[in-house]
Parts: structure tokens; sequence; C-alpha cells
């Protein structure tokens, strides 16, 4: 996967509600949103790219996209040992689409995790969010801050999307995922 320079990348965080960023986020040339992600003046409204999770606790899109992105393993034996299964059906829809993270960089990044934070735990492993930024940064050899927005680490204290009230459940270790995230911004990959 190539990487462009001007690319944004958009969590699904509260962390942009009220900014009014859209307009800065619609300005890049690639746009990649994930999962079940809305659009609204502070998120913006383009999109390029679509990062998703496998499952099925991923809403269909109708939407058009360049590229379809799984940040996760998926055709690793591993794989089959999680609860929420990937949704072959609907991923067929996007068959000519799709690129999928290299096993080696998933399983890399999972000990990358456990090094920066040793105590590291998480039940369905890294999030989608830091795998992408972590593949994003092995491919282009770094990230930049500036092109980064609605990412708040699983804070508690707020809810886990902006466009829902769901609270974190805990499934992913924000406080490794922050640690790693500051080291990825600080270091270049190359």
């Amino acid at each position: 996967m190539k990487f462009v320079d001007s690319l944004a990348i958009i969590g699904n965080a509260p962390s942009e509600v009220g900014t009014n960023n859209g307009k800065l986020i619609d300005s890049f040339d690639k746009v990649i949103r994930f999962n079940n992600y809305t659009i609204d003046d502070d998120y913006g409204y383009k999109t390029t790219h679509w990062c998703r999770w496998p499952g099925v606790s991923t809403k269909h899109r109708e939407e058009e996209y360049e590229k379809v992105l799984i940040a996760n393993p998926i055709h690793h034996p591993w794989w089959a040992t999680l609860v929420d299964k990937p949704d072959w059906e609907t991923l067929k829809l996007y068959d000519d689409k799709i690129e999928v993270i290299p096993d080696y960089l998933y399983f890399e990044l999972r000990d990358m995790l456990r090094k920066y934070y040793p105590s590291y735990t998480g039940a369905k492993g890294p999030s989608t969010g830091i795998c992408l930024l972590y593949w994003i940064w092995k491919e282009r050899g770094y990230l930049d801050v500036n092109h980064i927005f609605g990412f708040n680490f699983f804070d508690g204290s707020k809810p886990h999307h902006y466009f829902d009230d769901e609270k974190f459940t805990n499934c992913h270790n924000g406080n490794a995922e922050e640690i790693l995230f500051n080291y990825l911004i600080k270091n270049r990959s190359k």
C-alpha cells in the first residue's frame, strides 16, 4: 500500500467535536476513516479510504472508496480464535479494493506494544486505529501528528465515539497505545 504525504487519518474519538476541522480534513488528497464513522463539520465529509474492523459489528456502507483497508491479520490462523469472525460476505463486496495489513506487521506491532508497555494486555489486541497508524509509519517512514484527528486513546471519561454515547469497554490498552503513538510521532521507521 502506498500512503501519500497528503493523507488525513480520522479516528472516531470525540476529540474533534466543536473544532470545525472538517474543511482542513477535506483539504487533504486522501482521507482515511474508520469503521462506523459519520461525517459532519467537525470531522469533514471527504472519504477516500475506509479502514474497517473485518467483523460483523462493522456496518456495510454504500459509499465508493479507492481502497478498503483491513488493519487486522484476517488470513492468519490466529484470527479464527476471535469471537467476532470476519464478515466474509460483506468483505466480498469490496474484493477488488481490499488491502490487508501484512501479518508480520500486526504481530510486530503487538510485540512493540509489549516492549514499550511491559504489562500490555488487550483482550482483542491492538486497536484498528493503532494498527493502521503503525502500518503507515512502517510503509511511509513517519507519521505527521498534524494529519491525525479524532484519537484520544480510549479516554474512559468520554464517549468511545463522537457519533454515539457508547462507553469504552476496555478491550484495548489505551495507555500502551498512546505511549507507542508518541514514539511513532517522534521517530522515523526508515
